[in-house]
């Protein structure tokens, strides 16, 4: 086990591949081999529904079964420190956020948190497409194409990041 995590700490560090298959870049991003782009239609949908158990049991699982968190060495410490990976933290507060919304009530502290998280982590992430609106105060009509990187792949890697873990 000493091994697994000294092997985990070099691989943060200097980015490697460690023996359970785990990427870690040096800033401690999922180096993830993302591969050919997908085509995404962005569009109203008839899932991820607000009101109805369905799209909750949606939002659910776009979180794996092992959580949002990853558990990994602190590079200058080595001890397991829980990270969160940043796409499934933003849909989590989705989730958080649908389920207030649904429920009716006062905003709690965790929806605000989200809130802010996400609108920062939008424009982090700025996307410059101009998309077209149907009225001028701006009612935007989704129906677009987008080229994305394969999210799937990053569900992958943080499924091997719980199996090692759990085998640890």
């Amino acid at each position: 086990m000493l091994v697994a995590v000294l092997v985990l700490i070099i691989c943060a560090w200097v980015g490697c591949v460690s023996g359970d298959g785990i990427r870690l870049s040096k800033d401690l991003s999922l180096s993830v081999p993302f591969g050919d782009p997908v085509a995404i239609r962005v569009d109203k949908t008839a899932h991820y529904s607000l009101e109805t158990s369905e799209g909750k049991a949606e939002f659910d699982a776009l979180i794996p079964r092992g959580g949002h968190t990853v558990t990994l060495p602190d590079p200058t410490t080595g001890r397991p420190v829980t990270y969160t990976v940043t796409l499934l933290h933003q849909l989590k507060c989705l989730g958080i956020i649908r389920d207030n919304y649904e429920s009716r009530e006062a905003p709690s502290k965790l929806t605000k948190h989200c809130m802010n998280y996400l609108r920062q982590s939008v424009l982090c992430n700025i996307n410059t497409r101009i998309e077209h609106s149907v009225m001028a105060r701006g009612n935007a009509v989704r129906g677009y194409d987008a080229v994305c990187r394969d999210w799937t792949r990053l569900y992958d890697e943080v499924e091997k990041i719980h199996s090692a873990v759990g085998a640890r």
